[in-house]
This record gives C-alpha cells, structure tokens and sequence, in this order.
C-alpha cells in the first residue's frame, strides 16, 4: 500500500495543485483517503489502474510499475540520444521480454541507469520497499538534471535508517 501511494505522491508534486479533479472508471478508491490524489494522477494519464475499474490503492507496487509510473511522469525517451547501437532489453536483463506491456518503460529506465539491478534480472514482478522508490525517483530527478530546492531536515523514521536519499524525497514533500 504504502508503495504504490508513494508513486501517486510523486505525481502529485509534479503536477499543479489547482487542476480540477476527473472522475475515475475505478470502483475501489471512492472512499479512499487517497481518492482525490488518484483521480488527479488518472485524468493526466500517469496511473491507469489494474483493470478496467480497478485501481487497487491497497495493492503492493512492483518494479515493472514503478519503472512505467516514472517514465510517464520523466519521460525517459533516449531517442534523441547517439548510440553506436540503439539499446535493447536483452543487453540489459535477462528476466524481461520485449512484448510486455512495461518492457519500454525498463528499457528506458535502465539506459537511464534509475535502478539497482544485480545479475542482469529485473524481477518486474517483485514488491518494492519504500527505499527502493525513494531511490528510484531520487535517481530519476538527476537523470533528467531537475534541481529541486529543499531545506535541510534530517527525519527521523521509526522503521528504516534515514539517508540522503530518503531526506531528498521528505525535504521535497514527495
């Protein structure tokens, strides 16, 4: 849950405040206290949901998710970019085929070097932890050369040892 509230989050400091909300075909988060958050990263095509009326807010993320979340939000496109030899899946992972519905978005998130991967697996499938998205969005901010001015507080988490990563995603409000 937590997870996939940090992505919506995410959107939410990217996108102005002031928007309107749209309804949602999603049946599941009406009565969600994240409802209107949702609906304001729906109507700008961020987060679609998992099924035709379904978002599930209470899920868990996963790492395919999460790349697709963020190359939406980042837009991580390296077309522009020169390559001696345009970048495909299989130089990357070897746990990710190219005719999913995420491929281009972990494509593009590992040209973009936004994850830590060992052994050339993916694993699009698996959870991610709070700290793994706050790196990931962390990593997608330099990746993109986005400065974002924060103050300097350093929280405290009863949970998980505080780093410069996580403090970077508190300061911004993310």
């Amino acid at each position: 849950m937590k997870n996939k509230l940090v992505a919506i989050l995410l959107v939410l400091f990217l996108i102005a405040p002031s928007l309107s909300f749209a309804n949602t075909p999603f049946t599941d988060t009406t009565e969600h206290w994240a409802s209107k958050d949702i609906e304001l990263a729906f109507q700008h095509g961020l987060l679609k949901g998992v099924g035709e009326d379904r978002f599930n807010p209470e899920g868990t993320l996963t790492r395919a998710e999460l790349a697709v979340c963020l190359d939406r939000i980042f837009d991580f496109n390296f077309s522009a970019m020169l390559f001696l030899k345009e970048p495909v899946l299989t130089d990357y992972f070897d746990d990710v085929q190219e005719s999913e519905w995420y491929s281009q978005s972990i494509l593009e998130s590992a040209v973009f070097n936004i994850f830590d991967i060992q052994d050339r697996k993916f694993k699009p499938g698996e959870p991610v932890t709070r700290l793994e998205v706050a790196e990931a969005i962390a990593k997608s901010f330099e990746a993109k050369s986005l400065s974002v001015a924060t103050i300097l507080l350093w929280p405290h988490f009863k949970d998980i040892e505080t780093t410069n990563t996580l403090a970077f995603i508190h300061n911004t409000g993310i």
